[in-house]
Formats: C-alpha cells, sequence, structure tokens
C-alpha cells in the first residue's frame, strides 16, 4: 500500500510540473530526421523516439517538429501511436504537440495514412484513396475482418484472387493472435497492433506494416529458451528464430507459429523485401543485413511488399 501511494505522490507531482511548464510555455523540441523510417533509418527514427520518451518522463511538454521530413514511411506513425497508447495506458501525464512535414509528398502520406483520425488535429482529414491505401487500424484483439479488407485490397490492386492472398491473411492474424497472447499485464488495456497497408506506384507493389507491440522475439525466446542465449544479440536471434535454428530442451525446432509462416511465404515468393525490427535488433532478410541498435524498438515490427 505505502508503495501504491508513492507512485501516486509521483505521478501528481510531475503532473503539477508539467502544468507549470505549460503556463510558461516551457516546450521541448524534438526534431524528427530528414528520412522518417524505421525501415530505411532504424537508428534515427528510433533516437527520435528515446528523446520525445526522455522528455515525457521529465515532465516537459514536448513539440515534435516534423517540418524537415523529406520522406516518410508510416512504421514510424505506427510506432508514435503506440507510444502515445502505452503512456495513457500508464496513467502518465503528458502533453504532445507538432507539425506536418513541408515536403509535400512526406506530407501526403502522412494525410493518407490515416493517423490525424486518432489525434487532435486542426489540419484537414484525408480518407485516403482506397485504391491507394488501407489506412491505420489499430486493435487490442484479433481481427479477422482488417486482414480480410487488406488481402481484399491487395487482390482489386493486383488482379489477384483470394486463394492468392490467403498466405498473407493467416499471418496478419497470427501476429495479431501472438500480440495478445505477449500483452505485458492487466493493466495494459490499450490497443497491441497497429496495421497499415499502401500501394507503391513506383514500384508497383504493397508494402505493409504491423506493429506487435508485445514483449517482442529476443526477449520472448530468452524467456523459453534460457540461458543458451544470453550474449547473443537481439539482430542474430531475430535471424536464427527466422531460420529455426533454436531448439528446446525436447530437441524440437522453437520459432513460435508466425516465424515459420512469415519464412516460407517470403520463401514461396508471397512476399519480399522483409524486414523485422524487435527490441535492439534490425534484420533486412533480403539482404542478410543484420545491426544492434543503440535505441529499442517495444514489440515486433514487421515490414514487407508484396508484387503483381
Amino acid at each position: 500500500m505505502r508503495d501504491e501511494k508513492r507512485r501516486k505522490w509521483h505521478v501528481d507531482d510531475k503532473a503539477r510540473i508539467l502544468e507549470r511548464r505549460l503556463q510558461r510555455n516551457h516546450f521541448k523540441r524534438v526534431a524528427a530526421p530528414e528520412v522518417f523510417s524505421i525501415a530505411n533509418n532504424a537508428e534515427g527514427s528510433l533516437s527520435f523516439f528515446h528523446t520525445l520518451q526522455f522528455y515525457v518522463s521529465k515532465g516537459y511538454p514536448v513539440m515534435l517538429d516534423l517540418q524537415g521530413v523529406q520522406s516518410i514511411t508510416v512504421d514510424t506513425l505506427l510506432y508514435l501511436l503506440a507510444v502515445w497508447d502505452k503512456l495513457d495506458a500508464q496513467n502518465i501525464k503528458y502533453h504532445i504537440s507538432g507539425n506536418l512535414p513541408s515536403h509535400s509528398s512526406a506530407a501526403s502520406r502522412f494525410k493518407k495514412s490515416g493517423f490525424l483520425r486518432f489525434v487532435d488535429s486542426r489540419s484537414e482529414l484525408s480518407g485516403g484513396d482506397k485504391a491507394e491505401v488501407v489506412q491505420i487500424y489499430a486493435g487490442e484483439k484479433v481481427e479477422p475482418t482488417i486482414a480480410g479488407d487488406i488481402c481484399k485490397f491487395i487482390q482489386h490492386v493486383h488482379g489477384k484472387n483470394k486463394g492468392d492472398t490467403s498466405k498473407i491473411y493467416e499471418m496478419l492474424v497470427e501476429i495479431m493472435t501472438n500480440t495478445k497472447h505477449h500483452a505485458y499485464g492487466k493493466r495494459d488495456k490499450k490497443p497491441k497492433w497497429y496495421v497499415y497497408a499502401e500501394y507503391i506506384p513506383s514500384k508497383r507493389d504493397i508494402l505493409i506494416s504491423i506493429l506487435d507491440t508485445g514483449k517482442g522475439i529476443p526477449a520472448t525466446l530468452k524467456r523459453r529458451i534460457g540461458e543458451k542465449l544470453f550474449g547473443i544479440s537481439d539482430a542474430k536471434i531475430i535471424a536464427s528464430a527466422l531460420r529455426g535454428d533454436f531448439r528446446t530442451s525436447t530437441g524440437l525446432t522453437f520459432r513460435g507459429r508466425g516465424l515459420p509462416m512469415i519464412k516460407k511465404s517470403y520463401d514461396d515468393g508471397v512476399i519480399s523485401d522483409l524486414v523485422i525490427v524487435s527490441r535492439k535488433g534490425y534484420l533486412r532478410f533480403d539482404m542478410d543485413e543484420k545491426l544492434e541498435l543503440t535505441n529499442e524498438l517495444v514489440g515486433t515490427l514487421y515490414i514487407w511488399r508484396v508484387k503483381p
């Protein structure tokens, strides 16, 4: 009981500090990198989120400056929503404002993504052309209908039939299922997965991003496999898990259910350009690029393309 009171006093103190700083217009500015993309600039983008969370933890109101962004992928917007939802779930008082990119194509993607539906915005909302995007969805339960909507989008854009997208449907549903199973605790009741799909005309393919804000692949494997993984980088754990290198004490291959499904879909050519980011591990599977990141991504981000 005493610990609960201490936590409450601590939260109340920060709320009072935040209010005083708002009255004095004492904002901290956090500038996004020119390439605001976890897929293409993981270090720079995650550093942005680390700085944002640091200032919020210290009770500062924050202004997110996106004006200098030249290119953006919606994975960063999914993660920004996840950061806000986690703050809400933890009852942390915060004040975050921001602006849009000055660059026209970056601003257009920002608006078309549906991100502004989730925030109090003065900017003009865009419904997004249904032939170009499936706007951001967020949820904490398995939503087969949303997975089906993304598959229908692929079918429409690429002229495919339902059977052609069955594997993608299974992957999306499995990631949603994993999110539900890997929640942190009973108090954390906000949405746990975020998904978005977009047609890229220049490449004639569809880019799908889905964020699972559970424990993350490295943490889950370390808990289930044990001490054999200590000292191995998160990036190598992700790559090895995808290949099925790890075995449990009974000698069975351990990758969970989602990773083997993703790997097989990649091998079969259903998806391409696979990127997985989890904790401090970054894997670009096509190029066998493995990076150990400075700042961690809470959960797991999956990005892949669907070609015609």
